[in-house]
């Protein structure tokens, strides 16, 4: 039976037996790569490397070299020793100075041949010595080699890996040190605590012959931060140095996209890292500098460029940027070019520096500046650039008004029913070094021992590490405490805050779970750490001395604690529900969509009984609350509704906020139903829901249900501005009453007169009712009259006058009669403007205008 190999090539079939055949490539052209060689006067062994082999049995291929004395004439063929995909053979006999030219290959089943490059030797007794390297420092080293036998024309120079096999460093960067057989160079921009290979070459112009390899370690780099990272009073520090420069007036090395070493002159994307790698182990900044420091986002290097000032200059001998803050700090980019293979261009004219941000597989985000431009580019990952590090430390700012408010353990071990278990953190209690503080945490400054970080949820910790986070913590402006402790006991003390260490000292033990005692924690008082704080949650340290640690309170607002949960209902002959979790506090407020659970529609609801959203505990929580619904959307299809219609409040009796969207046994909505035009009796469901139903509603407020007495404001502006009025009013008033779980109209109309002159027209005119819009967006008013100097007026156009929000704000409700800066500017229902004044609105004593609220809530039809 004959062999078939998946190679790539476009294959039928097999001729002899019926097998499957293997269209997966075992090998491909680039598989086979022919490498140097090593030669005497008399003889030469070539070298290559072939991938793909190793799970082939060794009868299924041959493998050696062709070689000739031209490059089209490879008549000649030595078998070469192949193991571990290294491919080696010899060649003796030839004269002193014979010109070779040789390729490797393999040969798949005696059928297809696949070969590398073709290479040029020289046979010569030249040899090259290469030397120990010296003055190393962590950005660079001299290296040395000396060459005997050679021509006059032969060239000279180093070659360097971060890799040890020696067909990789002989394939390495190429370092030329030109003419000079005893070669030495001082190279620079490598990266500190990094093992690196090289061997000197002479390049024989016929041929390349090298030196043994040998290897260097650079030192590790000691950071200080306070000398190497300067404060432009940006969002990080930047480093004063390129890494792979040892002086900020320096180039530095070039790297390619998560290239560590800097020394990577390969062209294949393969060989470099792909996507993000700001704080890996591929991030150049972070590995050269050990994990003090990281590369800059694109976001940064703007943020330098628009907040300081930029300079082009020479700085001993390299040209580049002076970046100047306004503080007066300034650091100094060089303009060192970028690397292709082993080739540097734009040197002293282009500064294109690496972010750790990726871009596909192939690219990555850079930064580019010249003399005149500069701006984020996309650059090949093989291109090699400069890296500048930044902090991994940010600026956040200590808000000591923050602490001022009462706090709990964000964790509920007895949940009210509808309350969530967690609002802001993952769990109650997270875990750092010993010696985590507000730089570590806030500021994500490296301190000493503050590696460790462990958040551990509620559900995955199954309660080991806390136990009874209930309590609460008063911290008061006059500087004192108030605890309640998990066990139900009190104490009230007083505290001292230092605002240098973000540390509060206490007279009395501060909030910690109820299994913190003091074998655990014996420290709850003395210069605890305040690691985190924001106007909505808190971490404060307690140090545990047995295991040495950092255990983390995670705390919110204490009425912020647990959250509620909202369950849609709707049911009669099929009955299904969704539900949701929302925070607590001032984090319920807003929009949020709920949905019924697909699961739980098992059949058509073609026969809705009962149709409610419930907020569970919240009426009980906050008496004097309003939530309204937004959109209805059955199947995909968006439902129209009369809102007014619908009924809102704790209509149950059992703490839930509810609105109760239909309810044919309960307060109504059948005999007026909110889904017919007109209302009226509702004889089948409202809506038929197959397969989805979500509603979209807002918690408007948790400290007013929207009931009461609304003042009737007027604002008109001349057009010098000398006469303007924001707030006129006759003390008019549009009430809202809730009764019976509805809301409605009481007075719905007001009036104003305004007595002042404003002969030349106004540039604005309209009512405002503040407050009023946030709980009924779909409010429709229209103005009733209007008398100016005494005179009443006819035939404006309701249809041009506009129902809006106050400034787009979704908070206060305007009746706008004209905005020379808004819509009613063009379409003005009072006439023709002269500039940005309409005259039809003009007085000479007085204006008096009256509007009538007609509904609160949309009419959809």
């Amino acid at each position: 039976m004959s062999l078939c190999l998946g190679l790539g090539l476009s294959m039928a079939s097999c001729n002899d037996d019926d097998v499957t055949i293997n269209t997966t490539p075992i090998i491909s052209e680039n598989s086979v790569v022919t490498g140097s060689a090593d030669v005497t006067a008399t003889s030469a062994t070539f070298h290559a490397t072939i991938d793909g082999l190793s799970q082939q049995a060794a009868a299924s291929y041959s493998t050696g070299f062709k070689y000739g004395y031209a490059p089209d004439a490879l008549t000649l063929e030595v078998p070469g020793e192949f193991s571990d995909g290294v491919l080696s053979a010899t060649v003796d006999g030839l004269p002193e100075g014979t010109v070779l030219y040789y390729q490797a290959f393999v040969t798949l089943s005696g059928k297809v041949t696949l070969s590398g490059e073709v290479k040029q030797l020289v046979t010569t007794d030249a040899v090259v010595t290469t030397a120990d390297a010296s003055a190393l420092n962590y950005a660079g080293a001299t290296l040395a080699a000396s060459t005997s036998g050679a021509t006059a024309a032969t060239t000279y120079g180093f070659v360097i890996s971060a890799n040890d096999n020696e067909e990789a460093v002989r394939a390495g960067l190429i370092i030329p040190t030109g003419a000079d057989a005893s070669a030495s160079v001082v190279y620079a921009g490598l990266a500190p605590a990094t093992t690196y290979y090289y061997a000197g070459y002479a390049d024989l112009g016929s041929g390349i012959i090298y030196g043994e390899v040998k290897s260097f370690t650079t030192p590790k780099y000691n950071f200080d931060a306070d000398n190497d990272l300067v404060d432009l009073g940006l969002s990080v520090k930047w480093g004063k140095t390129n890494i792979g420069a040892n002086d900020a007036n320096l180039a530095g090395g070039l790297f390619g996209y998560g290239d560590v070493a800097g020394v990577n002159n390969s062209i294949d994307p393969a060989d470099y890292a792909t996507g993000d790698i700001a704080r890996t182990d591929l991030d150049m900044a972070g590995h050269a500098w050990d994990g003090s420091v990281t590369i800059p986002t694109a976001e940064q290097w703007e943020e330098l460029f628009n907040s300081c000032k930029s300079e082009w200059t020479t700085q001993d001998g390299v040209e580049g940027f002076l970046m100047t803050a306004s503080n007066g700090n300034s650091i100094f980019l060089p303009a060192a070019g970028s690397r292709t293979l082993n080739s540097t261009t734009g040197a002293g004219i282009n500064g294109i520096y690496a972010t750790g941000t990726g871009n596909g597989d192939k690219y990555n985000i850079a930064f580019q500046f010249n003399q005149g431009a500069h701006s984020r580019t996309s650059t090949p990952v093989y291109e090699a650039l400069s890296v500048r590090p930044v902090s991994t430390a940010i600026k956040t700012p200590f808000v000591k008004e923050n602490l001022y408010k009462t706090w709990a353990i964000d964790f509920n071990d007895e949940p009210q029913e509808g309350m969530s278990p967690v609002v802001s953190w993952t769990g109650p209690v997270w875990y750092y070094g010993k010696n985590a503080c507000w730089r570590s945490v806030s500021n994500n400054e490296p301190v000493v021992d503050g590696s460790l970080s462990w958040d551990p949820d509620y559900t995955g910790n199954g309660g080991w590490g806390y136990s009874n986070c209930r309590g609460e913590m008063t911290l008061n402006e006059d500087g004192t405490v108030k605890v309640t402790y998990p066990d139900g006991t009190s104490a009230e003390g007083t505290y001292t805050l230092d605002e240098n260490d973000m540390t509060i000292t206490s007279t009395i033990n501060l909030l910690a779970p109820g299994n913190f005692n003091d074998d655990m924690t014996p420290n709850r008082k003395d210069k605890l750490p305040i690691l985190s704080l924001t106007d909505k949650t808190m971490q404060l340290g307690y140090y545990r001395p047995g295991d040495p640690a950092i255990l983390s309170v995670n705390m919110i607002p204490a009425q912020e604690k647990g959250g509620f949960t909202v369950v849609l209902g709707i049911g009669d002959q099929c009955w299904a529900s969704g539900s949701l979790n929302i925070p607590g506090g001032d984090g319920s407020l807003g929009t949020w969509t709920v949905a019924l659970d697909p699961s739980t529609i098992y059949a058509p609801s073609t026969s809705l009984g009962v149709w409610y959203l419930d907020v569970q505990g919240y009426k009980q929580q906050y008496p004097e609350s309003f939530v309204r619904i937004d959109k209805i959307v059955a199947d995909g299809q968006e439902i129209k509704y009369d809102a007014s219609k619908f009924h809102y409040g704790d209509i149950e009796g059992n703490g839930n906020y509810r609105v109760e969207i239909f309810n044919q046994w309960g307060s109504g909505t059948q005999n007026d139903s909110p889904f017919q035009q007109g209302g009226g009796y509702q004889t089948q469901a409202p809506v038929a829901v197959s397969e989805s139903l979500e509603v979209t509603f807002t918690i408007v407020s948790n400290t007013s249900n929207g009931a009461g007495s609304y003042p009737v404001t007027m604002a008109t502006v001349s057009p010098d501005w000398s006469v303007q009025t924001w707030d006129a009013s006759n003390g008019d008033n549009i009430e809202v009453i809730y009764k019976d779980f509805m809301y409605s109209l009481g007075n719905n109309k007001g009036s104003v007169k305004f007595e002042n002159s404003c002969p030349n027209g106004v540039i604005m005119n309209f009512f405002q009712i503040n407050n009023l819009y946030q709980f009924f967006p779909g409010i429709h008013g229209e103005l009733t009259n209007l008398v100016i100097d005494g005179v009443a007026q006819s035939g404006w156009d309701n249809s041009k006058i506009l129902d809006q929000s106050a400034d787009g704000g979704g908070v206060h409700y305007r009746l706008e009669l004209y905005n020379c800066w808004g819509a009613t500017s063009g379409n003005s229902a009072f006439g023709p403007k002269e500039g940005d004044a309409n005259l039809g609105l003009g007085f000479s004593s007085s204006i008096e205008q009256s509007l009538e609220i007609k509904s609160l809530y949309a009419n959809p039809w």
